[in-house]
């Protein structure tokens, strides 16, 4: 089987979008991983994907580089730069899968990453599926589940858990474990249950999976829930996320 086999059929099984801004390099050092895990998603679970890059006005070559060097991925333009949110914005509108998998141009991941993400959403509850992320090298654990605590008069939303060891894995297997929400430069989504949201909120907002999960909360709380697979499929952070941002003073702002 080809990369073109991947997106063979006419409705594929999952849809997987990658927003990036002047992310070329990235892109050539982190895509071959998931065009390897899309090809392992065909072979072992005889299920198809497409591939979603979304160019959020970049000045480099990314435009004219990906048909040429990954021809199997369906490439989005934009016209002005919006920022992340809205870069995937414009990649979940196309997409044509019920599962969506979002990933930043700088993350590699394992070989098996679709093939235990993907089940979950068997379960009509599970609106997203987020998994476990390692930095640096050697690789370090960075982030997983998520939960929060009421410090100072706030809620801080940005403690991880994880469960690790071989001592754990029947313990695991036989339990689900929530995550307050989904991170979403590696994440999995219901594409139905992100479409009531209307997607991401398309403001500048650092915190924007808390905002996208507030909305969870408000509009459909009864619908949702985040699953944190702690199956060891690492995701690895290669370099710096890079996304444009524009302040209200119409100011460019890198993350």
């Amino acid at each position: 089987m080809t990369t073109e086999d991947l997106a063979s059929k006419e409705k594929p099984d999952l849809s997987i979008v990658i927003p990036t801004w002047n992310g070329l390099e990235l892109l050539r050092r982190n895509l071959p991983s998931v065009l390897e895990a899309q090809l392992r998603f065909l072979v072992d679970c005889r299920l198809s994907s497409e591939l979603i890059i979304v160019d959020d006005a970049s000045s480099d070559e990314t435009v004219d580089r990906v048909p040429l060097e990954f021809p199997s991925a369906r490439l989005v333009c934009r016209a002005k730069n919006g920022g992340f949110s809205k870069a995937c914005n414009s990649g979940l509108g196309i997409c044509r899968a019920p599962v969506i998998a979002l990933l930043n141009n700088d993350v590699q991941v394992d070989p098996g990453y679709f093939l235990y993400q993907y089940p979950h959403f068997r379960d009509p509850h599970i609106f997203a599926v987020t998994t476990k992320v390692f930095e640096g090298e050697p690789p370090v654990f960075s982030a997983g589940g998520r939960f929060s605590s009421f410090r100072r008069g706030f809620w801080s939303v940005y403690s991880n858990y994880d469960i690790r060891g071989a001592e754990s894995d029947e313990w695991t297997s036989q339990h689900d474990f929530l995550s307050l929400y989904a991170i979403s430069g590696f994440a999995k989504y219901d594409r139905q249950k992100l479409g009531k949201l209307g997607g991401f909120t398309e403001v500048r907002l650092r915190a924007r999976e808390k905002r996208l999960c507030r909305r969870t909360d408000v509009q459909v709380h009864d619908l949702l829930q985040a699953f944190y697979n702690t199956d060891p499929i690492q995701v690895f952070r290669s370099g710096q996320e890079i996304v444009q941002f524009h302040n209200k003073n119409g100011e460019s702002d890198t993350q």
